[in-house]
């Protein structure tokens, strides 16, 4: 189950059509991704995901619903990435995180959603402000409805390089230069 799974309403698929055909205008180009085990691991933690957007408040967003907990009957299909009780096993160094500091798995998987999606918004965010005038925030919503626990980053349109550059300097750190991130930003002024 990708996270880059959508609403399959037909509405949806064409705003998504229209904001890829404007990243490729504005020169990005689409790369094939091969998802890795700890990946696979945090797809798992995925319940939903939904692009939206808000004509009346000029917002677009994007929600990602986080699950630890899968019915017994997913315990076949899963059982590589699933512990006896249908909770998800989550990366070692998760665990270790949440052992040792308590740093709560809703936000480990939040920054490892950033560190991993973290280009791909930034080319969603320069398209929608392209096709969409009005629109003036684009947020990313986590959700977590276990524990009853919301975490929405707001993505504005005049500082949302900075953002993205201040969120690529702290996931890179040492390699962050050298990224292409870090140059698409450099040439248009962010870095």
């Amino acid at each position: 189950m990708p996270i880059k799974s959508i609403s399959r309403s037909t509405k949806t698929k064409a705003l998504v059509s229209k904001i890829m055909a404007a990243a490729c205008r504005l020169g990005y180009t689409l790369q094939v991704y091969q998802p890795s085990k700890s990946f696979s691991q945090c797809c798992m933690l995925v319940a939903n995901s939904v692009i939206w957007r808000d004509t009346g408040k000029g917002v677009f967003g994007w929600r990602v619903d986080f699950r630890a907990k899968y019915s017994q009957d997913h315990l076949e299909f899963f059982s590589s990435l699933l512990k006896r009780t249908g909770r998800v096993r989550y990366p070692e160094a998760w665990t270790e995180l949440y052992e040792e500091a308590n740093i709560e798995y809703l936000f480990l998987f939040q920054s490892s959603l950033l560190n991993t999606y973290l280009s791909r918004m930034y080319v969603a965010m320069s398209a929608v402000f392209a096709l969409f005038p009005s629109v003036t925030e684009f947020h990313l919503v986590v959700d977590d409805a276990e524990r009853g626990i919301s975490i929405t980053r707001v993505f504005t349109r005049h500082l949302f390089r900075q953002q993205i550059a201040t969120l690529g300097k702290f996931f890179g750190r040492d390699a962050w230069p050298s990224s292409y991130l870090y140059h698409a930003l450099h040439q248009e002024g962010a870095v």
